[in-house]
């Protein structure tokens, strides 16, 4: 929808306003833009566990995050586990990914891949919780 649509909707409202706080929400990451993988040619997800020294948990993280296929890295608090989303074209990348990148990071222990068979809910699928109290 264009901006001068929603500011038509709106009614008092100009579509430069519109367009400017569309640019605000993008700019301050409310509003994030998400592709979908599989539509795009990657047709394989894999979640995988990092197990590594409690010490290089960040370091690790960090060294995940910059490698082209990881599209997601989180740490837990109180954890020594690195969780990595990847997307590939088939198994074979995310085997190779695993043995050839992830392994070779300072402080990695252990490797656990899970090849995702069916994704029920993902990222862009969410509505915004009502708040009580």
């Amino acid at each position: 929808m264009s901006s001068r649509e929603i500011a038509r909707r709106l009614g008092d409202v100009s579509d430069r306003v519109v367009r400017y706080r569309i640019r605000r929400l993008i700019d301050n990451q409310v509003v994030l833009f998400v592709v979908s993988p599989f539509a795009v040619g990657y047709p394989v997800m894999a979640d995988i566990v990092i197990e590594v020294v409690p010490w290089k948990l960040e370091e690790v993280a960090a060294a995940a995050a910059k490698l082209p296929p990881v599209t997601y890295v989180s740490t837990a608090c109180s954890s020594r586990h690195v969780s990595v989303e990847v997307n590939a074209v088939d198994e074979d990348e995310v085997v190779a990914f695993v043995n050839e990148q992830l392994r070779d990071l300072d402080g990695v222990l252990k490797v656990e891949t899970l090849l995702i068979s069916h994704l029920v809910k993902d990222v862009a699928d969410w509505e915004i919780p009502e708040r009580t109290g």
